[in-house]
């Protein structure tokens, strides 16, 4: 199951109506699945499946109907290795026994929602670092809830209700990257928050917090020392890769040019020959000729997947995939996404990646992905009031105009002054890490696993609360090491964890050369030194030269492609690109946002 969405009313007896409405949808025209539908007298369900899909992540029994949106594991008896992985059957057992799901007894990436069919009530469960959205509201009585933001708006107007955009959360996207709250594009719709319970039922809605984010990430000294975090570490990562990666004919694993996938693989062990790996991009780039190199070193089967003149072809579909499954957050170069992997993927289920193993590791210095400079400006802020002031005074006079409404203007200035991430006082580098958590790195990695689903799940060991409260205990962190500017050193230094984990697992793997211009081996010793140095002198230059990032001419025949089509919806925004009164990425921004609202038919 990829997608679902359900109609409750607690006091209906008789749901009738339109109950499908991903058919409603372009972008699920372009998709294969099968669908399936769960109906009880006040409970309306319809999941979408992959037809390859063999995972038991739906069931209704007796007395529960359960979805497990993501993926479940069961703690084992010491609550840190892994028991097994929990389906939906399992969970359903689970609860008839009279158990609740609790980060005490299970873990993973998950959303869970449980209706229940004795008392007649829906129940949604979060973990605590949530990346796979369920999305709610009530309409006309009755509750709505879907994965899928899109289907909602696609119900409103089956029913005959314009959807209207909520500009509090455009601005927010517009000037900040992410919508900063659990609001989403569309009034009224929010999201069910990372860490939380929702129980709906006659009386209404309530949501209770079960996991504080501050309380159970205490960011203090290191309390082990090199060797035995490397111990910890490879320990705990290895339990937890075993049970995460499927086996060999379901599973392929993410190898790149970088330290995150290398170490994966060598934690793999005596498995990783058995295991398919993968790299993509545009031309052929280190990222592709280092693990092609290194498979042919080791025997390992890879594949390289170039995006190329078929990837040109299709490109206007897979932006329209990527703008729906990001719920209107991802931008149209991200149409490489749902290209990659409904052409190169049919057979398998997973890929097990090495989503957010950098971002504690080397120092978080790339601004663009997780951060831009005016999130950088207010959280680092020495006066929120005149940040936030300046920050207003860069949108265009069209944009200006919509935020004179002293409400909106309000809701926006609130939204920023109110927000933990923002509001807090803690220092430089504990502040940075509570907003990488909360909202950089965790919006950011919603939007790409958001855009994965139809296809495949995306297994990532790293994004993981236990692994991650074990790192900030080691002396490896760069939270331990904060500098304002990098260094070759400092990245020197802040590497040699995953470069022991590769050198204890595989040695093999320490000899090639990475896309940071080092070899894992030589960052292993002092001795190595000038090795090392002679190394990043010799390959930097070129590593970055011959990285081809971004297809331009592409990009540029797209918004030439849409803004024809849409001449008078788009007219505004290219108007102000042309007087420059937008950036570049602005401009992309709006360009994908306005997309996708002619798209789902909202006025702005």
């Amino acid at each position: 199951m990829f997608d679902f969405f359900c109609r409750y009313n607690p006091g209906d007896a008789c749901l009738t109506g339109f109950n499908n409405p991903f058919l409603k949808v372009e972008a699920y025209s372009l998709l294969e699945f099968d669908v399936a539908n769960i109906s009880t007298d006040n409970c309306a369900i319809v999941t979408l499946n992959r037809r390859k899909n063999d995972w038991n992540d739906t069931f209704s029994g007796s007395m529960f109907t359960v979805i497990v949106y993501g993926y479940l594991f069961k703690r084992g008896s010491d609550t840190v290795t892994i028991e097994k992985r929990f389906t939906a059957h399992d969970v359903h057992d689970w609860l008839v026994s009279g158990k609740g799901i609790d980060v005490e007894n299970f873990k993973g990436a998950y959303s869970i929602f449980i209706y229940n069919h004795e008392l007649n009530s829906i129940s949604v469960i979060t973990d605590p670092l949530n990346v796979r959205y369920i999305h709610y509201c009530q309409f006309k009585g009755t509750w709505l809830f879907s994965s899928s933001l899109d289907a909602i708006i696609a119900y409103f107007q089956e029913q005959g209700v314009e959807p209207v955009l909520n500009w509090n959360s455009f601005f927010q996207h517009y000037l900040l990257d992410f919508i900063l709250d659990e609001e989403t594009f569309i009034k009224g719709v929010s999201v069910v928050p990372p860490a939380h319970k929702m129980e709906v039922d006659e009386s209404g809605l309530k949501l209770t917090k079960y996991w504080d984010i501050f309380k159970e990430f205490q960011i203090e000294k290191p309390v082990y020392s090199k060797r035995e975090s490397v111990r910890l570490i490879n320990n705990y990562l290895k339990n937890h890769i075993s049970n995460y990666i499927d086996t060999p004919e379901k599973s392929s694993v993410a190898l790149t040019g970088g330290y995150d996938s290398r170490t994966l693989t060598a934690l793999l062990g005596s498995k990783a020959p058995s295991y398919e790996y993968f790299s993509y991009g545009y031309g052929l780039s280190w990222d592709m000729s280092i693990p092609k190199k290194i498979s042919g070193k080791l025997g390992l089967k890879f594949e390289t997947y170039l995006l190329d003149n078929d990837f040109e072809k299709k490109f206007g579909p897979n932006v329209v995939l990527a703008l729906s499954l990001s719920q209107g957050t991802a931008l149209f170069t991200q149409a490489n996404i749902p290209y990659m992997y409904q052409n190169f993927f049919s057979e398998k289920t997973s890929i097990l990646s090495g989503l957010f193993g950098s971002e504690l590791i080397k120092y978080p210095s790339s601004r663009g992905l997780f951060i831009d400079e005016a999130m950088f400006s207010l959280l680092f802020s020495e006066n929120l009031e005149v940040s936030i002031d300046k920050l207003l005074s860069t949108l265009p006079s069209e944009y200006s105009q919509i935020l004179m409404d002293n409400e909106l203007k309000e809701q926006f200035v609130a939204s920023i002054r109110k927000h933990p991430a923002i509001k807090n006082t803690y220092n430089t580098p504990q502040k940075f890490f509570y907003y990488l958590m909360m909202l950089g790195a965790r919006k950011y990695f919603a939007k790409e696993i958001g855009m994965e689903r139809p296809y495949l799940d995306n297994f990532h060991p790293y994004w993981d609360v236990d692994f991650i409260k074990l790192l900030i205990k080691t002396p490896y962190t760069w939270i331990h090491h904060w500098k304002e500017k990098k260094s070759f050193i400092m990245n020197v230094q802040l590497h040699q964890l995953y470069a022991k984990l590769i050198q204890k697992n595989n040695p093999r793997l320490g000899w090639q050369i990475s896309s940071h211009a080092t070899r894992p081996v030589f960052l292993t010793n002092l001795v190595f030194l000038p090795l090392l140095a002679l190394d990043y002198l010799r390959f930097r230059k070129k590593i970055k030269s011959e990285t081809i990032l971004y297809p331009v001419k592409l990009h540029e025949n797209h918004i030439k492609s849409i803004s024809e089509s849409k001449k008078q919806e788009l007219a505004e925004i290219n108007q102000q690109f042309e007087a420059k009164t937008i950036t570049k990425k602005q401009f992309f921004k709006m360009i994908s946002l306005s997309q996708w609202l002619i798209a789902n038919h909202i006025k702005s």
